[in-house]
């Protein structure tokens, strides 16, 4: 029997995503901090970083520079 285990980046990321897609986030609202999704998970900095990028290469979010993290307007490419 073949069992795959999803990393704990990749569970955030789809839990993330889930979120966005059901509207919990506004369009351009921001997400929560790096720090809150760390403590939120008991994952590290690096794990959370590593969701963000997912998300990010996905299109489901867009950091701003100054500003944090947003929920872009739709997954960018559907």
């Amino acid at each position: 029997m073949v069992c795959k285990r999803r990393t704990k980046a990749v569970v955030i990321a789809e839990k993330l995503s889930e979120d966005i897609k059901g509207g919990k986030y506004d369009v351009g609202g921001k997400l929560p901090s790096m720090r809150a999704l760390m403590k939120r998970f008991g994952v590290s900095k690096g794990t959370v970083g590593n969701a963000y990028c997912m998300l990010e290469n996905a299109g489901y979010i867009q950091k701003i520079i100054g500003f944090g993290t947003v929920a872009a307007h739709q997954r960018i490419g559907a």
